[in-house]
């Protein structure tokens, strides 16, 4: 698997959407772990975004209710909130 394949590059537009949530991703990129590896969850068989990009996220979205964590559990559930501050900060549809 190559590089490109096991991290994620944000573009410009990704980079507003960030710096709308006040992430410094200058600084993100400077930590010791890696920025935005990509990560297959073993128990979903899906890719998340781990690294200091994915836990800056998180850490951001959870003060927001945007996210909750669930109980027992690593699992978080986006809020109804989380959903459309997710649409109308970037542009998803989730």
């Amino acid at each position: 698997m190559s590089w490109a394949e096991r991290h994620y590059v944000v573009t410009a537009k990704g980079e507003a959407a960030f710096s709308a949530l006040a992430l410094d991703l200058e600084r993100l990129r400077a930590e010791r772990r890696q920025f935005a590896k990509r990560r297959l969850d073993w128990t979903e068989r899906r890719y998340h975004m781990a690294g200091a990009l994915g836990a800056a996220i998180a850490n951001e979205l959870k003060p927001r209710k945007w996210i909750v964590p669930l109980p027992n559990s690593r699992t978080v559930q986006i809020t109804s909130d989380g959903y459309s501050g997710l649409r109308r900060t970037f542009r998803v549809a989730l």
